[in-house]
């Protein structure tokens, strides 16, 4: 059995994939495209979001004493708010860094 995949490689070439066997459905992973992540963007949203969350702490608001786990969530708020996304295979190319070192 054989097929083509329908997954952006970020190549001009067509995957074609050989199955000998059961066919086995291939994993996607929906990934961050650092390469393309606005960090302007991101430095804008983690200062206010930053800015606040000190404020929370200050006025002794947070209900959590465990401020790593808060400072963590809201990081990640940031950047899910920021990044884009793109989804991957393992048959894809390298999404981290375009070139490749020797």
């Amino acid at each position: 059995m054989w097929y083509i995949t329908d997954d952006d490689l970020r190549t001009p070439h067509e995957c074609i994939l050989i199955q000998i066997g059961e066919k086995v459905d291939t994993q996607k992973y929906d990934v961050i495209d650092w390469p393309k992540f606005n960090w302007d963007e991101f430095s804008k949203c983690s200062g206010v979001a930053l800015e606040s969350l000190l404020d929370k702490w200050k006025r002794g608001i947070s209900e959590s004493v465990d401020m790593i786990d808060d400072l963590a969530i809201c990081i990640q708020d940031c950047v899910d708010n920021t990044a884009t996304r793109r989804t991957v295979t393992k048959h894809s190319k390298p999404w981290i860094n375009p070139t490749i070192s020797v």
